[in-house]
């Protein structure tokens, strides 16, 4: 069967990121014999009407397009447009965008099927049926259009043992990969040796992204994620497939995109001993909770290469910490930083969330202390924004707070979390927004501030910069402070006060 395989933008102007749901599909289809061919336009970014161009030079028997939420918008777009191209042509559809809403799918866009959670074992059996004209309602994990409805088929367990997935080798020969390695590479380069963790004279930074495990031990109520439970591969699985990376296209800095990096004390040890046999001169970056950080596990991590470990922090407020059901004391916080800059873990900063119910100037101003507390320089501040299959999204659905669903999920594709979208608080918009601005400034002006004081900044820039905060600060006193957002391009929103909650 000839398969086209297409990767839409989350962001039209976004720097792509490795779209391994889907190589993780197309894997088993290229062992099966199927022709896979992959339209990359998350990396390509043709403009729309070359997108329809190469649409309909293509020949193929089954279109499959997946993604997270922020692709639903052009996702509908495009697949209505291929339904009047090729009406008989099936559309299958899954990820974040699809799963978690099929009766918004079915309605708004050209999908046919939907690939109700993992699409590894789903996607190849439905490919399988479909190919023999067979019923496809005795597959499980689909979601299946029906007239003006649809049916589910029987639930997908979840794949137990995560070895038996293939990595996804052949599938990579699909993209153009050296565009995606040296792309982020060249990214992490300037922010490594800004940080002193890079040295320019080693080579070029070349960048990969790879899984190590699935799920989370979490539950926070703005998390989106619709597969349950957290499941690892084994050590030997990611230490082989690192090492067929690094030999294959000479990859030396890797980044474990899993929701969660850490398993248990046993496979930290193992993998870290691994690593160590291994004999790859590599870096890499994992992500954790907290409050699973402690010396002993980062200085195992630290000696075998990892640089940097994502932590949602969140916030510095337990009363937010506590909305969001982290499960979590605020001094598990404060703990985890200190052993990351202890062990230089830090130069990427933190990720911090605000705006969820209860938020107040109170709330945000514990951030703010914990910011300016450690020095952070760096830091993604977010807005909370309801995803479809989180806590806060149906809780925004039950209370009528979201009126049309197509229309808000429309709203906010395109657009990433550091956007204002949508306010969960009794704050004003003007205050949250603004509230948010000072935990950027205060990131900010420590960075200007490391820089100037080690010769790497010049004072002219360092002084416009503090005038600039200054200004806007004012402004918002004197009540102008939306004029400073629309003209500040770090903080302004491309869409203003639509979602009022």
């Amino acid at each position: 069967m000839n398969i086209l395989i297409v990767n839409p933008p989350c962001r039209e102007t976004a720097t792509p990121m490795l779209p391994l749901g889907l190589l993780y599909v197309a894997q088993p289809l290229i062992e099966d014999g199927h022709e896979v061919r992959f339209f990359d336009i998350a990396l390509e970014k043709p403009k729309r009407e070359k997108v329809l161009e190469r649409i309909r030079k293509e020949s193929f028997d089954l279109l499959i397009i997946g993604g997270i939420v922020t692709t639903y918008g052009y996702i509908k777009w495009l697949t209505k447009e291929v339904k009047k191209i090729y009406p008989d042509i099936p559309i299958l559809g899954g990820g974040y965008v699809a799963s978690p809403i099929p009766h918004l799918i079915f309605k708004y866009t050209g999908i046919d099927v939907v690939c109700n959670g993992e699409g590894d074992v789903t996607v190849r059996e439905y490919v399988s049926v479909l190919e023999k004209n067979g019923d496809i309602s005795n597959v499980p994990g689909l979601f299946i259009k029906n007239a003006n409805s649809f049916f589910k088929t029987s639930e997908r367990p979840l794949i137990k043992n995560l070895d038996e997935i293939s990595p996804p080798s052949d599938a990579y020969k699909l993209l153009d990969i050296e565009r995606y390695i040296t792309g982020i590479g060249k990214e992490m380069q300037s922010v490594m040796e800004l940080s002193g963790l890079w040295d320019s004279n080693k080579g070029d930074c070349r960048f990969f992204e790879v899984l190590s495990a699935r799920g989370c031990i979490g539950n926070c109520t703005f998390c989106y994620r619709m597969i349950k439970g957290f499941r690892k591969h084994s050590v030997k699985y990611v230490i082989n497939h690192m090492k067929y990376l690094t030999e294959k296209y000479r990859i030396n800095i890797f980044n474990f995109d899993d929701e969660l990096f850490f398993g248990n004390k046993k496979w930290i040890n193992e993998f870290c001993n691994e690593m160590k046999e291994s004999g790859m001169n590599v870096l890499f970056r994992i992500s954790s909770r907290a409050d699973l950080l402690n010396d002993e596990i980062l200085e195992k991590l630290k000696s075998v290469g990892c640089i940097y470990v994502t932590v949602g922090f969140e916030s510095g407020s337990q009363k937010m910490l506590d909305e969001m059901n982290k499960q979590m004391d605020v001094k598990d916080n404060y703990n985890a930083y200190r052993l990351l800059k202890k062990y230089n873990m830090t130069s990427m900063g933190i990720a911090t969330v605000q705006g969820m119910p209860g938020e107040t100037y109170d709330t945000i101003k514990d951030t703010l202390k914990f910011i300016k507390e450690f020095n952070i320089d760096s830091a993604a501040n977010y807005y909370v924004t309801p995803y479809p299959n989180s806590e806060i999204y149906q809780n925004a659905l039950k209370k009528h707070l979201i009126k049309d669903e197509d229309d808000y999920l429309e709203y906010i594709s395109n657009s990433n979390a550091g956007e204002f979208k949508i306010n969960l608080t009794r704050l004003s918009d003007t205050d949250l927004k603004y509230y948010t601005f000072l935990l950027n400034d205060a990131c900010m002006k420590n960075a200007f501030q490391n820089q100037f004081e080690n010769h790497k900044l010049d004072k002219i820039i360092y002084i416009k910069f503090i005038l600039k905060s200054f200004g806007i600060k004012i402004l918002y006193h004197l009540g102008l402070f939306n004029l400073a957002w629309r003209i500040n391009k770090k903080i302004q929103s491309r869409k203003m006060n639509s979602y009022k909650i």
